[in-house]
């Protein structure tokens, strides 16, 4: 067949886009893979017991945002603030000996498979040492702290002694510790309650239990002139009894304010006609009664930095057995609680928990300490029940104490023992532990003693150290003297 120059040129082009076309297919290329992204947990730590630990992990990946988990994989649980953000914290666990806890960061893309990568975090053992500081054969019965310097005033053989702490060891600086003589108290058989500090914008005076002229327990005042110089004097007028000082430390009050025990047994033990009152230094003549004073609802205690304090009330009535706060400035009462329950020793104290408001932990029914919170309400409200921890078999608590740390952190220190009577003659063995206020599954607790049974152990009062927390209490000899006891807890001050 002939062929016009037209068909020629048309059949040429189709040779020519076949030809360029290789196969007839236009598709455009693939798209490169979808990478998955890179994990990194953060390196191995080793930290101390107590300690904020920060985990910070990084994850790369060009393609995606891809979701972020952190899970603990081995070790004491903990609680992290975050489990879906790069960095978390948590706070390592008292521990009996190194312990590593191990974590897992994972990031899952959605589209390849998640990628993990794991640290471990090394808790070490910061251990407590117990160890006595009183020299041999004396009696330093009931320390307290000075709310200002590392110094303890004490009770030793019916005499009011000071002495000067050496933070860096906890130890007396001189080699009695017997540094500064105050005054002669009253002769105490079970009571036992020592010198107080009491601090208001004057400065610090030291109160004290004397004889007075006609036979009777009245107060002294031991006003602080310098470093190492007192003077003292009787306060109370005579006539009764007034025992079982507590002064008001509050550096913005003109005055101090003492809470006690008014017509009650020197020995101590509460009687049905006794009173617990309080009364302006200024004033010391004027009992102001509160509540009667009886066996299972004694106990005053002052809110440090103001002039408020809490006791129980002891009256018949729907109150009974309820917590009082008393504003000593005003003479204002508020029962701030109506759970059931005898309280007991309830006290105040600012909690850094709860943003600085006023918590009181109190003694419930022997046995457990309930903590309490003021939320602006009527009431204050019940936010922890505290029960002795397993570890131990005792089941009675006495004189629990708060402490709040350098680093923000509130401590109870308190007696565990194997008896409810309130004196040491009915107690057999006892302990001294530290609690925390939570009563989750991260609740703290510390066994603040050297492990042996069968001692009878009381009255802790807890220093900031210059490492760690320091913790004095007494240890009651079967000689019946009291030696002293230094506890190096290990935790931060």
């Amino acid at each position: 067949m002939r062929q016009t120059r037209a068909n020629l040129a048309l059949g040429a082009a189709l040779i020519a886009f076949s030809a360029c076309s290789d196969g007839g297919s236009d598709s455009p290329p693939p798209a490169p893979a979808n990478i998955a992204p890179t994990v990194f947990a953060g390196p191995d730590q080793t930290v101390g017991e107590l300690t904020t630990v920060r985990l910070a992990g990084t994850v790369t990946d060009p393609d995606n945002t891809p979701a972020i988990s952190w899970s603990q994989l081995s070790g004491p649980t903990v609680t992290l603030s975050s489990t879906t953000t790069l960095s978390a914290e948590f706070v390592a666990p008292m521990v009996p000996g190194t312990t590593s806890i191990e974590f897992r960061l994972t990031a899952d893309d959605r589209t390849n498979a998640p990628v993990s990568d794991s640290v471990s975090v090394t808790i070490t053992d910061s251990g407590v040492t117990v160890s006595s500081i009183s020299p041999t054969g004396s009696s330093f019965i009931d320390p307290e702290i000075h709310p200002l310097k590392p110094e303890l005033v004490f009770q030793e053989s019916g005499e009011v002694w000071v002495g000067a702490i050496d933070v860096s060891t906890g130890r007396f600086v001189s080699s009695t510790g017997m540094d500064t003589f105050i005054g002669n108290t009253v002769s105490l058989t079970t009571s036992r309650n020592g010198p107080e500090y009491g601090l208001d914008a004057n400065g610090i005076a030291i109160f004290y239990n004397s004889e007075a002229s006609d036979g009777s327990a009245q107060f002294s005042r031991a006003i602080e002139l310098g470093p190492g110089s007192y003077i003292a004097e009787q306060l109370t007028p005579n006539g009764g009894d007034r025992i079982n000082q507590l002064p008001s430390q509050d550096d913005t009050s003109l005055t101090t304010f003492l809470t006690y025990g008014r017509d009650a047994s020197i020995s101590g033990v509460p009687i049905a006609n006794g009173f617990i009152s309080y009364l302006d230094e200024a004033i010391p003549g004027d009992d102001r009664d509160v509540t009667q004073l009886r066996p299972g609802f004694a106990g005053f205690r002052w809110l440090k930095g103001a002039t408020l304090f809490t006791t129980t009330i002891a009256e018949d009535g729907p109150d009974q057995g309820q917590i009082l706060l008393v504003n000593a400035a005003t003479g204002e009462e508020r029962v701030i609680t109506n759970d059931p329950g005898i309280k007991f020793d309830p006290f105040p104290w600012f909690a850094p928990e709860f943003d600085g408001a006023i918590a009181v932990h109190a003694t419930v029914n022997e046995t457990d300490l309930a903590i309490y919170v003021d939320r602006g309400g009527p009431l204050f409200e019940r936010v922890a029940l505290l029960a002795p921890p397993a570890e131990t078999s005792l089941k009675y608590v006495q004189s629990a104490e708060p402490f709040v740390s350098e680093e923000g952190i509130s401590y109870i220190t308190l007696t565990l023992k194997d008896d409810p009577g309130s004196v040491f003659t009915d107690v057999t063995e006892s302990e001294i532990w530290i609690y925390g206020i939570n009563n989750g599954p991260d609740r703290f607790t510390l066994d603040c003693g050297d492990g042996m049974p069968d001692k009878v152990r009381h009255e802790a009062e807890s220093l900031s150290g210059t490492d760690q927390i320091l913790v004095y209490y007494n240890e009651i000899l079967p000689s019946g003297l009291f030696d002293l006891i230094l506890c190096e807890t290990g935790l931060p001050p």
